[in-house]
């Protein structure tokens, strides 16, 4: 199925995953793999991360690691025809492999990379608006903690 196509599905099946990421060796799931059925599954996914509590994180950003490690979950989905990482960070990459070095097509493949900066006026007051990584154009979570998170996508085949 060609991604046009896909997109003209709006009942296709989607399949996410929940993560959160902070410093290279901080990556905790917070929802597994999840088959969004319907709205109750969604909604049910939305209070299981309105619950989820705010651990002890190094206080370093590792945007490369957190790319590699949603890759790694997406590689557990390879029957789905489309799959997507949608991430957030709220800092410069500051430890860890840079980003730009672990987002290469020969390494993610057919992968998307959606980017979002989280941010105040005051801690970011030079910002463009552009392109991160690759496109921006999926869903995304922000947690009001402003811990980043991830959220993966990805549909399977019908």
């Amino acid at each position: 199925m060609s991604s046009s196509q896909s997109d003209a599905l709006p009942d296709a099946p989607v399949r996410l995953l929940v993560f959160e990421w902070s410093g290279q060796n901080y990556q905790r799931i917070l929802v597994p793999w999840t088959e969004i059925l319907n709205d109750q599954t969604l909604q049910n996914l939305s209070a299981e991360l309105r619950q989820a509590m705010r651990r002890d994180a190094p206080p370093t950003t590792a945007l490369g690691k957190a790319i590699q490690s949603g890759i790694g979950f997406l590689n557990q989905q390879s029957d789905c025809w489309k799959r997507t990482l949608d991430i957030s960070g709220d800092g410069k990459n500051n430890t860890g492999p840079e980003p730009h070095r672990v987002n290469l097509p020969e390494q993610i493949g057919d992968i998307v990379i959606n980017a979002l900066i989280i941010g105040s006026r005051r801690s970011l007051p030079h910002v463009a608006c552009g392109i991160v990584h690759r496109r921006i154009d999926g869903l995304f979570f922000q947690s009001g903690s402003g811990r980043a998170r991830g959220v993966l996508r990805g549909g399977h085949r019908l």
